[in-house]
């Protein structure tokens, strides 16, 4: 049986025949037999797939609510290593109850869209989630302002943290300096549209996430040629190597330095002009 949240007196059956019912039944005995699940609750188009009795979407979302702080990621891989078997593509997101809740109270968009729209397929019925505030137009305003200022404020301090750390040849710690600022970049964006952020720090998964908000991302950091992709997979790494690893072990030539400064430029000019577009429309509504 799966039950709507937020429509918890018709719920939604699926019959025993039904693959993705059958599916589904396989990934939630797996996270309970985890022994960490207090609810767990399918999000995304699954939702879609489901209500509609359409195919298995190519992406499968499901947030673990737990009673203690996990690591997701963890969980995750724990999770999927059990049900390789079944050949699909599970994106789980794992968080404890309190942090749930509190970010229910706080209307972040992403656990609000998820009560709201979500389908709970266990509850140990220990927890109850809170009911998300309604958030009015001014709100939602202020939320993007105040996010934009914090998060486009740290990008500006890592660049010029860059310019530092160039000035004084630590090249490693520059190329640290410019991955944070462009992970500071697409948290910004993110979080002006959904006050939200993903916890990663791969620019790669980052940057592919908010093309899906703004297609105007890709054009800092263009990856139409190798050497483009080479540069960028490159400062990916910086984030751990920039930092622990020794210029032999993590050796950076001044073309790869003049590029990585002259895109992450780009990229916080962008994300200016992104964030500062969104904000106006938010306030258009709200006017």
């Amino acid at each position: 049986m799966l039950a709507i949240i937020n429509e918890p007196k018709q719920p939604y059956y699926s019959p025993p025949s039904n693959k993705v019912a059958h599916i589904i039944e396989i990934i939630k005995e797996y996270v309970i037999s985890a022994g960490k699940a207090e609810s767990i609750v399918l999000y995304g188009s699954i939702v879609v797939c489901i209500k509609e009795k359409k195919a298995l979407p190519p992406t499968v979302n499901v947030l673990v609510v737990t009673r203690d702080r996990l690591s997701a990621k963890a969980f995750s891989n724990e999770i999927k290593s059990h049900i390789k078997f079944l050949n699909i593509n599970l994106n789980i997101i794992a968080h404890p109850i309190s942090i749930v809740n509190s970010k229910l109270e706080d209307v972040c968009y992403l656990f609000s869209d998820i009560k709201k729209q979500g389908i709970e397929i266990y509850n140990s019925g220990r927890y109850t989630l809170n009911d998300s505030m309604k958030i009015n137009a001014h709100k939602r305003v202020y939320y993007a302002i105040r996010d934009y200022r914090v998060w486009f404020n740290r990008a500006k301090l890592f660049f010029q943290l860059s310019i530092t750390s160039k000035q004084k040849n630590h090249w490693g710690l520059t190329a640290f300096n410019l991955h944070q600022c462009s992970e500071m970049c697409y948290t910004c964006i993110e979080m002006v549209y959904k006050h939200h952020r993903t916890r990663e720090h791969q620019l790669s998964i980052l940057r592919k996430k908010i093309k899906k908000l703004d297609a105007r991302v890709a054009l800092a950091f263009p990856t139409t040629s190798k050497k483009e992709k080479d540069f960028f997979a490159y400062l990916d790494l910086a984030y751990a190597s920039g930092r622990y690893l020794n210029v032999e072990e993590f050796p950076i030539i001044e073309e790869q330095l003049e590029y990585w400064f002259k895109e992450t430029a780009q990229l916080i000019s962008l994300t200016q002009i992104i964030c500062r577009e969104h904000i106006s429309i938010l306030k258009t509504i709200r006017n």
